[in-house]
Protein backbone atom coordinates (compact mmCIF):
# COMPACT_ATOMS: atom_id res chain seq x y z
CA UNK A 1 0.00 0.00 0.00
CA UNK A 2 1.34 3.42 -1.04
CA UNK A 3 1.47 6.01 1.73
CA UNK A 4 -0.74 9.07 1.44
CA UNK A 5 1.40 12.01 0.48
CA UNK A 6 -0.67 14.92 -0.79
CA UNK A 7 -3.72 17.13 -0.90
CA UNK A 8 -5.11 17.81 -4.37
CA UNK A 9 -6.93 21.09 -4.93
CA UNK A 10 -8.80 21.88 -8.11
CA UNK A 11 -8.79 25.42 -9.44
CA UNK A 12 -10.36 27.17 -12.41
CA UNK A 13 -8.98 30.51 -11.15
CA UNK A 14 -12.44 31.71 -10.08
CA UNK A 15 -13.19 33.37 -6.73
CA UNK A 16 -14.47 30.11 -5.27
CA UNK A 17 -11.41 28.24 -6.50
CA UNK A 18 -9.11 30.86 -4.99
CA UNK A 19 -10.80 30.29 -1.64
CA UNK A 20 -10.33 26.53 -2.05
CA UNK A 21 -6.64 26.99 -2.91
CA UNK A 22 -6.07 29.07 0.21
CA UNK A 23 -7.81 26.47 2.36
CA UNK A 24 -5.85 23.62 0.78
CA UNK A 25 -2.52 25.41 1.25
CA UNK A 26 -3.27 26.01 4.94
CA UNK A 27 -4.40 22.41 5.43
CA UNK A 28 -1.36 20.96 3.64
CA UNK A 29 0.98 23.06 5.74
CA UNK A 30 -0.72 22.03 8.97
CA UNK A 31 -0.71 18.34 8.09
CA UNK A 32 2.77 18.36 6.49
CA UNK A 33 1.42 17.04 3.20
CA UNK A 34 2.41 18.00 -0.33
CA UNK A 35 0.00 20.33 -2.11
CA UNK A 36 -0.90 19.49 -5.71
CA UNK A 37 -2.67 22.47 -7.27
CA UNK A 38 -4.51 21.18 -10.34
CA UNK A 39 -6.09 22.98 -13.27
CA UNK A 40 -7.84 21.07 -16.02
CA UNK A 41 -7.79 22.38 -19.59
CA UNK A 42 -10.81 21.30 -21.69
CA UNK A 43 -10.01 18.44 -24.03
CA UNK A 44 -11.57 19.95 -27.16
CA UNK A 45 -9.33 22.30 -29.17
CA UNK A 46 -9.04 23.25 -32.81
CA UNK A 47 -5.56 21.79 -32.98
CA UNK A 48 -2.80 20.21 -30.95
CA UNK A 49 -0.96 23.52 -31.06
CA UNK A 50 -3.99 25.30 -29.58
CA UNK A 51 -4.22 22.72 -26.82
CA UNK A 52 -0.52 23.05 -26.00
CA UNK A 53 -0.78 26.83 -25.93
CA UNK A 54 -3.77 26.68 -23.56
CA UNK A 55 -1.89 24.24 -21.33
CA UNK A 56 1.20 26.44 -21.17
CA UNK A 57 -0.87 29.52 -20.39
CA UNK A 58 -2.76 27.69 -17.63
CA UNK A 59 0.51 26.46 -16.11
CA UNK A 60 1.89 30.01 -15.98
CA UNK A 61 -1.25 31.30 -14.24
CA UNK A 62 -1.23 28.35 -11.85
CA UNK A 63 2.42 28.89 -10.91
CA UNK A 64 1.70 32.58 -10.33
CA UNK A 65 -1.23 31.76 -8.05
CA UNK A 66 1.02 29.55 -5.91
CA UNK A 67 3.61 32.28 -5.42
CA UNK A 68 7.21 31.32 -4.77
CA UNK A 69 7.65 27.64 -5.75
CA UNK A 70 8.54 25.17 -3.02
CA UNK A 71 9.14 21.40 -3.03
CA UNK A 72 5.91 21.04 -1.03
CA UNK A 73 3.76 22.67 -3.73
CA UNK A 74 3.31 21.14 -7.17
CA UNK A 75 1.41 22.83 -10.04
CA UNK A 76 -0.31 20.30 -12.26
CA UNK A 77 -2.17 20.93 -15.53
CA UNK A 78 -4.20 18.12 -17.06
CA UNK A 79 -6.38 17.93 -20.17
CA UNK A 80 -9.89 16.49 -20.16
CA UNK A 81 -13.09 16.64 -18.10
CA UNK A 82 -12.35 18.48 -14.81
CA UNK A 83 -14.06 16.03 -12.44
CA UNK A 84 -12.47 12.99 -14.11
CA UNK A 85 -8.98 14.51 -14.17
CA UNK A 86 -9.19 15.63 -10.54
CA UNK A 87 -10.10 12.09 -9.54
CA UNK A 88 -7.19 10.72 -11.58
CA UNK A 89 -4.83 13.27 -10.07
CA UNK A 90 -5.93 12.27 -6.57
CA UNK A 91 -5.19 8.63 -7.36
CA UNK A 92 -1.81 9.23 -8.99
CA UNK A 93 -0.70 11.70 -6.32
CA UNK A 94 -1.86 9.51 -3.42
CA UNK A 95 -4.15 12.24 -2.13
CA UNK A 96 -5.84 12.15 1.25
CA UNK A 97 -8.48 14.61 0.14
CA UNK A 98 -9.54 16.65 -2.88
CA UNK A 99 -10.36 20.29 -2.09
CA UNK A 100 -12.76 22.12 -4.39
CA UNK A 101 -14.52 25.47 -4.23
CA UNK A 102 -18.21 26.21 -4.39
CA UNK A 103 -19.63 28.66 -6.91
CA UNK A 104 -22.18 30.80 -5.10
CA UNK A 105 -25.37 31.95 -6.77
CA UNK A 106 -27.99 34.46 -5.70
CA UNK A 107 -29.94 31.69 -3.96
CA UNK A 108 -28.39 29.85 -1.02
CA UNK A 109 -29.99 26.55 -1.99
CA UNK A 110 -28.12 26.71 -5.28
CA UNK A 111 -24.70 27.22 -3.71
CA UNK A 112 -23.64 23.88 -5.12
CA UNK A 113 -24.99 24.02 -8.65
CA UNK A 114 -26.26 20.86 -10.29
CA UNK A 115 -23.74 19.81 -12.90
CA UNK A 116 -20.89 21.84 -11.43
CA UNK A 117 -17.38 20.43 -11.21
CA UNK A 118 -17.69 20.30 -7.41
CA UNK A 119 -20.81 18.18 -7.59
CA UNK A 120 -19.36 15.88 -10.24
CA UNK A 121 -16.19 15.35 -8.20
CA UNK A 122 -18.37 14.40 -5.23
CA UNK A 123 -20.37 11.91 -7.26
CA UNK A 124 -17.63 10.23 -9.29
CA UNK A 125 -14.52 9.88 -7.16
CA UNK A 126 -13.28 7.44 -4.54
CA UNK A 127 -11.34 10.05 -2.55
CA UNK A 128 -12.71 12.20 0.26
CA UNK A 129 -13.77 15.66 -0.94
CA UNK A 130 -13.63 18.92 1.02
CA UNK A 131 -15.97 21.65 -0.23
CA UNK A 132 -14.43 24.96 0.78
CA UNK A 133 -16.93 27.75 1.47
CA UNK A 134 -15.05 29.58 4.21
CA UNK A 135 -11.87 31.57 3.94
CA UNK A 136 -8.66 29.96 5.15
CA UNK A 137 -8.38 32.60 7.88
CA UNK A 138 -11.22 30.83 9.70
CA UNK A 139 -9.64 27.93 11.53
CA UNK A 140 -11.30 24.56 11.92
CA UNK A 141 -12.14 24.79 15.62
CA UNK A 142 -15.38 22.80 15.73
CA UNK A 143 -16.29 19.84 13.52
CA UNK A 144 -19.80 18.41 13.37
CA UNK A 145 -19.74 14.69 12.57
CA UNK A 146 -23.18 13.14 11.90
CA UNK A 147 -22.90 9.36 12.29
CA UNK A 148 -25.27 6.50 11.56
CA UNK A 149 -23.35 4.06 13.82
CA UNK A 150 -22.90 1.66 10.92
CA UNK A 151 -19.75 0.06 9.54
CA UNK A 152 -18.57 3.32 7.96
CA UNK A 153 -18.61 5.30 11.22
CA UNK A 154 -15.07 4.40 12.41
CA UNK A 155 -13.59 5.37 9.02
CA UNK A 156 -15.39 8.71 9.07
CA UNK A 157 -14.22 9.51 12.59
CA UNK A 158 -10.65 8.53 11.72
CA UNK A 159 -10.70 10.78 8.65
CA UNK A 160 -11.96 13.70 10.72
CA UNK A 161 -9.31 12.98 13.35
CA UNK A 162 -6.54 12.96 10.73
CA UNK A 163 -7.60 16.08 8.82
CA UNK A 164 -8.59 18.22 11.82
CA UNK A 165 -6.05 17.31 14.54
CA UNK A 166 -6.65 20.35 16.76
CA UNK A 167 -10.44 20.64 16.50
CA UNK A 168 -13.22 19.83 18.91
CA UNK A 169 -15.77 17.30 17.66
CA UNK A 170 -19.53 17.32 18.00
CA UNK A 171 -20.52 13.74 17.17
CA UNK A 172 -24.24 13.47 16.48
CA UNK A 173 -26.61 10.60 15.86
CA UNK A 174 -30.10 11.57 14.73
CA UNK A 175 -32.85 9.44 16.26
CA UNK A 176 -36.33 9.26 14.79
CA UNK A 177 -38.83 11.34 16.74
CA UNK A 178 -40.97 8.29 17.63
CA UNK A 179 -37.94 6.42 18.99
CA UNK A 180 -36.94 9.47 21.03
CA UNK A 181 -40.41 9.63 22.58
CA UNK A 182 -40.23 5.92 23.46
CA UNK A 183 -36.81 6.46 25.07
CA UNK A 184 -38.25 9.30 27.14
CA UNK A 185 -41.06 7.05 28.37
CA UNK A 186 -38.56 4.34 29.28
CA UNK A 187 -36.52 6.83 31.25
CA UNK A 188 -39.55 7.77 33.32
CA UNK A 189 -39.94 4.09 34.19
CA UNK A 190 -36.30 3.82 35.22
CA UNK A 191 -35.30 1.47 32.41
CA UNK A 192 -32.22 1.51 30.20
CA UNK A 193 -33.08 3.84 27.36
CA UNK A 194 -32.26 3.60 23.69
CA UNK A 195 -30.54 6.95 24.07
CA UNK A 196 -28.17 5.57 26.70
CA UNK A 197 -27.40 2.59 24.51
CA UNK A 198 -26.66 4.86 21.57
CA UNK A 199 -24.33 6.99 23.71
CA UNK A 200 -22.46 3.83 24.69
CA UNK A 201 -22.06 2.81 21.06
CA UNK A 202 -20.86 6.28 20.14
CA UNK A 203 -18.26 6.13 22.90
CA UNK A 204 -17.04 2.81 21.53
CA UNK A 205 -16.70 4.21 18.01
CA UNK A 206 -14.83 7.26 19.27
CA UNK A 207 -12.40 4.98 21.09
CA UNK A 208 -11.94 2.77 18.02
CA UNK A 209 -11.14 5.84 15.93
CA UNK A 210 -8.40 6.89 18.34
CA UNK A 211 -10.11 10.17 19.22
CA UNK A 212 -9.50 11.74 22.61
CA UNK A 213 -12.87 11.59 24.42
CA UNK A 214 -12.08 14.97 25.99
CA UNK A 215 -12.26 16.51 22.51
CA UNK A 216 -15.64 14.95 21.71
CA UNK A 217 -19.16 15.95 22.66
CA UNK A 218 -21.65 13.16 21.96
CA UNK A 219 -25.23 14.04 21.19
CA UNK A 220 -28.30 11.99 20.29
CA UNK A 221 -30.75 14.31 18.57
CA UNK A 222 -34.44 13.65 18.03
CA UNK A 223 -35.20 14.50 14.43
CA UNK A 224 -38.15 14.06 12.11
CA UNK A 225 -35.87 15.23 9.32
CA UNK A 226 -32.17 14.43 9.98
CA UNK A 227 -31.09 16.61 7.05
CA UNK A 228 -32.68 19.72 8.52
CA UNK A 229 -31.49 18.86 12.03
CA UNK A 230 -27.86 18.64 10.91
CA UNK A 231 -28.06 22.10 9.33
CA UNK A 232 -29.74 23.50 12.46
CA UNK A 233 -27.01 22.07 14.70
CA UNK A 234 -24.27 23.44 12.42
CA UNK A 235 -25.74 26.92 12.64
CA UNK A 236 -26.49 26.79 16.38
CA UNK A 237 -22.98 25.61 17.31
CA UNK A 238 -21.30 27.77 14.65
CA UNK A 239 -19.29 24.80 13.41
CA UNK A 240 -16.52 25.32 10.88
CA UNK A 241 -16.88 22.07 8.98
CA UNK A 242 -19.33 19.17 8.73
CA UNK A 243 -17.73 15.75 8.15
CA UNK A 244 -20.05 13.08 6.85
CA UNK A 245 -20.19 9.91 4.82
CA UNK A 246 -22.51 8.59 2.15
CA UNK A 247 -24.07 5.20 1.62
CA UNK A 248 -23.67 5.32 -2.15
CA UNK A 249 -21.93 2.27 -3.63
CA UNK A 250 -19.46 2.25 -6.47
CA UNK A 251 -18.70 5.96 -6.12
CA UNK A 252 -20.72 8.97 -5.12
CA UNK A 253 -22.28 9.25 -8.59
CA UNK A 254 -25.11 7.02 -7.30
CA UNK A 255 -25.99 9.34 -4.45
CA UNK A 256 -29.64 10.29 -4.92
CA UNK A 257 -30.77 13.89 -4.96
CA UNK A 258 -32.59 14.51 -1.71
CA UNK A 259 -30.35 12.23 0.35
CA UNK A 260 -28.96 13.48 3.63
CA UNK A 261 -25.47 14.05 2.26
CA UNK A 262 -26.75 15.83 -0.82
CA UNK A 263 -29.00 18.12 1.23
CA UNK A 264 -26.24 19.02 3.69
CA UNK A 265 -23.74 19.68 0.91
CA UNK A 266 -26.13 22.18 -0.67
CA UNK A 267 -27.30 24.04 2.43
CA UNK A 268 -24.41 23.87 4.91
CA UNK A 269 -23.30 27.26 6.27
CA UNK A 270 -19.72 26.02 6.48
CA UNK A 271 -17.20 23.77 4.76
CA UNK A 272 -18.25 20.15 4.18
CA UNK A 273 -16.07 17.06 4.10
CA UNK A 274 -17.65 14.06 2.36
CA UNK A 275 -16.18 10.58 2.61
CA UNK A 276 -17.20 7.98 0.00
CA UNK A 277 -17.83 4.35 0.92
CA UNK A 278 -14.94 1.94 1.19
CA UNK A 279 -14.06 0.20 -2.06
Amino acid sequence: MVAVSSIVVGTDFSKGATRALSRAKALAEQLHLRLVATHVVPGHHASVAARDAATAEALAVLESSLGDPTPEQTPLVRVGAPHEELARAAESENARVIVVGVHHSRHSFENLLVGSTAERVLRSGNCAVLLARLGANRRYRTVLVPVDLGDSTPRLLQLARDLFPSAQFLVVHCMAAAAAHEAHEQAKLGGTTATAQLHERMEQYVARAGLDPARCTLHVAAARDPRRRIIELAKFHEVDVIAMGTHARGGLHRMLLGSTADHVVRLAPCDVLVQPPAL
